[in-house]
């Protein structure tokens, strides 16, 4: 009876561990959820800046038909 009673509080500070593990791996995984957002976030931004930049530097095609005519 004895070993079964200490098997049984064995089982239960295991369980306890394997929860505690648990809720780190779910705080870890928001964690990366949030950061995968953030990134998200800035790579579309640095893609609007890009556009922008590839629109406001554009040559016009009038230009490049000067320099292919020279």
């Amino acid at each position: 009876m004895k070993l079964m009673i200490q098997n049984l509080k064995d089982s239960w500070s295991d369980l306890k561990a394997i929860l505690g593990c648990l809720k780190k791996l779910q705080n870890s995984l928001q964690d990366l959820q949030k950061a995968n957002q953030n990134l998200t976030k800035v790579s579309h931004a640095l893609e609007r800046s890009v556009k922008r930049y590839q629109f406001k530097n554009a040559v016009p095609l009038a230009k490049i038909d000067k320099i292919i005519k020279r």
